[in-house]
């Protein structure tokens, strides 16, 4: 269960499924597809490039997650190569983070002098060690398992500490990416389907506020983020 047990799914052409409770949307693939390969990817998605252009998101992060700060320790799941968290150590905090891609985890060395583990969030053991912040930063809805994700990361928070979300707006690329998909018999649209942000997940905000109400979170806000709101920003609070 990802938000809610409703096993009702609307039907589709394309390749998502949405409950038709909770209006989660999640990708099929096939069996022995690789969820990993350029399949799953969106081309403004690339890491590599993501820092630069990306540069002031990180900075308006930093300063909203400012207001938490009070064991002086933040956490940023899938960290890429680890400019947000030098951003951070650049202000004071005390930096950790994983990253699965161990090309990522060498840049974030290298280039930032950021030292990651290098493991998926699914994997990790962050031991007794608490946080003020706990960070997802288009992230989210390429995870296996979230739900457990933002368990682990409120387990990880400390009382009062913030959990900080970017994820696609499922408003915005669920309706384009699902017409795109019926027609990739098209070769146009075939290409032009993986400029819409649909993963392995994508999230409205009544199914995350949902998922994120019965782990245990509260005052949970939600505001649009990225151009014509084509992202969402979400912070939530252990009680």
């Amino acid at each position: 269960m990802i938000v809610c047990d409703d096993q009702r799914y609307a039907p589709d052409r394309s390749d998502i499924v949405e409950c038709r409770e909770c209006g989660l949307v999640f990708r099929v693939f096939l069996e022995g597809r690789d969820e990993g390969g350029e399949e799953t990817r969106a081309p403004f998605d690339a890491p590599a490039e993501a820092d630069t252009r990306r540069e002031g998101l990180y900075r308006d992060l930093a300063d909203i997650v400012s207001k938490f700060r009070k064991l002086h320790r933040i956490f940023d799941v899938g960290a890429g190569s680890g400019y947000f968290l030098k951003l951070c150590r650049d202000r004071g905090w005390e930096i950790s983070g994983t990253e699965a891609d161990p090309d990522r985890v060498r840049s974030a060395e290298t280039e930032h002098g950021v030292t990651l583990r290098g493991e998926p969030f699914e994997r990790t053991e962050p031991g007794s060690a608490r946080f003020d912040v706990v960070t997802f930063i288009n992230v989210l809805e390429h995870l296996r398992d979230p739900r457990s994700a933002l368990h682990k990361a409120f387990d990880m928070l400390r009382p009062g500490g913030c959990l900080l979300v970017r994820f696609p707006n499922a408003l915005i690329h669920v309706s384009p990416y699902r017409m795109m998909s019926m027609l990739s018999g098209i070769a146009f649209f075939r290409r032009m389907r993986h400029m819409f942000a649909v993963y392995r997940y994508a999230f409205g905000r009544k199914a995350m506020a949902r998922c994120l109400r019965s782990i245990g979170y509260v005052d949970v806000e939600m505001r649009r983020s990225g151009r014509l709101g084509s992202s969402v920003l979400l912070t939530a609070v252990r009680p």
